[in-house]
């Protein structure tokens, strides 16, 4: 490939992928829709009767996340055999046009159309409960309030790990990134506990104002900044090498 990215083509590979991908797409929001529909409006109140509000926010962050990402994981799913990997490898895109457009669809797409859908959903849930439950207080589901858009920027981070995986792995990308991610919990979890054991103090309450007085918190502000800002990048880097490598 002569060129990296050439606006032509890139709109006909993003168009083969949504062609290929629409069915699952489609089951996927029915049976997503569906659950929450009827366990999570109709029968949770008659096994909580003790409930009086009914929110959204939990639901669809619940979803957004766990649906959003085993897409990412099936990203590069043609690889994963090799009669569809040759063909899919040998498409005459460059490799930035086969990572973005992956990318473009998993994260910004899937986080788009979702967000839009179960809003609509959340319209017509509402409308059907206040019939059924008419007891009951219904909120409504703002798609640029605080919590959604903080879901939205945790989803972005979160999906390039996922991506990355697919990537690297050609069979069952999400259950393998998963168990990357708790070893990696694990041992980052058991060094912080041995740098970190001889500045708690067992006898008193754990707070806010005695954990900014240790000499941890400035590197603990440190991996936050890398959390929300360098994370997704580097996964991003990892991703597309990951999908050069499997080209060579």
């Amino acid at each position: 490939m002569t060129h990296v990215f050439n606006i032509k083509r890139f709109g006909l590979l993003l168009k083969m992928e949504l062609c290929n991908s629409r069915r699952g797409i489609l089951m996927t929001l029915i049976i997503t829709l569906g659950f929450l529909f009827f366990v999570g409006l109709l029968l949770n109140p008659v096994f909580d009767p003790n409930l009086a509000v009914i929110e959204h926010y939990s639901g669809y962050h619940f979803t957004l996340f766990l649906c959003g990402f085993i897409f990412s994981s099936l990203a590069f799913r043609e690889t994963c055999d090799s009669l569809h990997c040759y063909r899919y490898l040998t498409l005459p895109v460059s490799s930035f046009e086969r990572f973005f457009s992956m990318w473009l669809l998993t994260a910004i797409g899937w986080l788009v159309c979702y967000t839009l859908i179960f809003w609509l959903y959340t319209l017509f849930a509402n409308s059907a409960g206040r019939l059924v439950y008419p007891h009951l207080r219904f909120e409504a589901f703002h798609p640029f309030s605080a919590s959604t858009l903080l879901g939205m920027r945790l989803y972005l981070v979160l999906q390039s790990i996922f991506l990355a995986g697919a990537a690297h792995f050609r069979k069952y990308a999400f259950p393998k990134t998963l168990l990357t991610l708790v070893l990696f919990a694990a041992v980052c979890g058991l060094i912080a506990y041995f740098f970190m054991r001889n500045q708690f103090n067992v006898q008193c309450e754990p707070n806010m104002e005695h954990f900014r007085t240790m000499s941890a918190y400035p590197l603990c502000l440190v991996l936050r900044e890398a959390f929300w800002w360098l994370l997704a990048p580097l996964c991003w880097a990892i991703a597309y090498f990951g999908l050069k490598e499997q080209e060579v």
